[in-house]
């Protein structure tokens, strides 16, 4: 059980009565609202969610996540392909000629020809593959820190668990194409975000508010968001909010 674990339910428990250990109520607030860097508590709030349910991390991993790994976009790319029997595509006749020409008598049966190969490297397939990092960095961040029991208190309301998302996450890579078929940007920008909400598919548009939801709560945190989702993802008795610093729960 981890420490944030305990005062939380400790916290709960003492809900019942308008006195409440202030040496847990400082513990709490120490563990879930940190003055420095954001740490763990932001990453489980990225991963229990907040706002509409289809935009949500549960979602991305359950629905959306599936259905993008299954028709990812893809443009065609023009290739040119040397096949030794079978002719694919269209043959590129002066290709073909100019290699009959050169004497090789493995040439004078080889048709060279031009295929479209599926290119998976856009904008928008980049920033759904840089959200399944976030999700896995988000999930060992959790994990390492013990408040994978904090998140199955959160995500209890809505029947998900955070303990399943790893399995959800591993049946999504092993839909998606070979490594390095599509590139991890290092960051999200704006061609991004653009690419992702004009391609007319509502999977990839709920990318986008996914998207800001991790960067406001992880990536560059702001603080009044992160309280909002704090008190919302993990409620707690206004006699107890009472209790908290001036601010801490929102």
């Amino acid at each position: 059980m981890g420490p944030l674990y305990a005062v939380y339910i400790a916290l709960l428990a003492a809900g019942a009565d308008s006195d409440a250990d202030p040496a847990t109520v400082t513990a709490f607030a120490r563990h879930a609202c940190p003055t420095g860097p954001f740490g763990p508590v932001g990453a489980l709030l990225f991963l229990l969610g907040e706002g509409a349910p289809a935009t949500g991390v549960a979602t991305f991993l359950s629905e959306t996540g599936p259905r993008l790994a299954a028709e990812l976009r893809r443009r065609p790319q023009p290739m040119r392909a040397d096949p030794r029997e079978i002719v694919a595509g269209r043959i590129d006749w002066a290709a073909t000629t100019k290699g009959r020409a050169s004497g090789d008598p493995a040439a004078a049966s080889r048709y060279v020809c031009r295929v479209n190969r599926p290119d998976y490297d856009q904008l928008e397939n980049q920033l759904f593959c840089y959200l399944l990092r976030a999700v896995e960095q988000s999930l060992a961040h959790v994990s390492s820190a013990g408040l994978i029991e904090v998140g199955s208190v959160g995500a209890a309301r809505d029947g998900a668990s955070l303990r399943d998302a790893a399995d959800c996450l591993h049946r999504i890579r092993r839909a998606l194409p070979p490594t390095g078929a599509i590139t991890m940007p290092s960051r999200i920008d704006e061609g991004h975000l653009r690419a992702a909400d004009t391609t007319r598919s509502p999977e990839y548009a709920r990318l986008v508010p996914l998207y800001a939801h991790y960067r406001d709560l992880v990536e560059s945190p702001c603080r009044g968001y992160w309280r909002h989702c704090l008190r919302t993802a993990l409620p707690l008795p206004s006699s107890i909010r009472a209790l908290l610093p001036p601010g801490a729960w929102g």
